[in-house]
């Protein structure tokens, strides 16, 4: 009887300690586990591959930050430069009133970017007459009949194309650009004062003949036109222009205002020419310009 008591107590202990054993073993493995989930991510973190593909992945968000701030810029500096484009050619009248109400037309159209009111400040102080201005625009194309310049420019002669005011610039300028023009000239200037440079100041234009002197030959010469007819004179837009171009021309040339003469001033014989007329006070354009300088 009490072998079998001590039979069933020992079968009981054995089972509990298969039970212990059991558990322990489970334990066990489940730790096991977990080291191997633990070594397996922190092999993956530490592969080259992944190491790589992560590179790649933030690589990729970089670029496409700076791509963003790069285009930002890019376009920035495009609206920039369009902007000082238009700017530019608003101001290539030869006429700072004209400049100035380009620039205001700029301005109110929103075609320039005026945040700090520079603009707009230089528009309510500038006078009548002054400011910033460029010389002209160019022609697409120039005059047909000229001559090389073998010597300095000495000289500025101011004439009138002898057409009505109302003539077209344009039409103008495509006349002298054809071969069968028989004269030509450095600047013509309209009605309203655009002006337009048909021939390059380094070559001698057909438009004096025989002269008085020879710095005021072709050779020696600019020529500068009005659009108009000498009886009839030119308008207040016409004479700024002229003002304005007579001043770029003589300083960058250093000629002696004294030499700025009209057409029928130096031809020989006298009375060959009578351009620009009697409406054309060069006197009185002479001491503008002479202040200028």
């Amino acid at each position: 009887m009490i072998k079998e008591e001590e039979q069933k107590q020992l079968e009981i202990l054995k089972l509990e300690f298969d039970r212990g054993k059991h558990r322990d073993e489970m334990l066990l493995k489940r730790e096991e586990l977990e080291v191997r989930k633990t070594e397996t991510l922190r092999a993956r973190w530490q592969s080259p591959l992944f190491l790589a593909v992560v590179a790649a992945i933030f690589g990729l968000f970089s670029n496409a930050a700076v791509a963003l701030l790069n285009g930002k810029s890019e376009r920035d500096l495009e609206d920039k430069k369009a902007e000082a484009a238009r700017i530019i050619e608003a101001l290539k009248t030869g006429n700072p009133d004209v400049a100035a109400e380009n620039l205001k037309l700029l301005v109110e159209a929103g075609l320039v970017t005026d945040s700090a009111s520079k603009i707009q400040a230089y528009l309510n102080n500038r006078q009548p007459g002054e400011g910033a201005q460029l010389p002209v625009a160019t022609a697409a194309t120039q005059a047909k009949n000229y001559k090389q310049r073998e010597g300095p420019i000495r000289s500025i002669i101011v004439h009138a194309t002898e057409t009505p005011r109302t003539d077209s610039l344009d039409n103008l300028v495509e006349f002298y650009s054809k071969s069968e023009s028989p004269g030509s000239t450095h600047y013509l200037i309209g009605a309203d004062g655009r002006t337009v440079k048909i021939l390059d100041e380094a070559y001698a234009a057909i438009a004096v003949g025989p002269a008085s002197d020879p710095k005021f030959s072709n050779q020696s010469s600019i020529s500068i036109s009005l659009v108009g007819l000498s009886n009839e004179g030119f308008a207040e837009e016409q004479v700024t222009a002229l003002e304005n171009l007579l001043v770029d021309i003589a300083r960058r040339n250093h000629i002696d205002v004294n030499d700025i003469v009209g057409h029928k001033d130096v031809t020989v014989p006298p009375g060959r020419k009578i351009d620009p007329g009697p409406h054309l006070d060069l006197e009185k354009i002479r001491a503008v310009v002479r202040s200028k300088l």
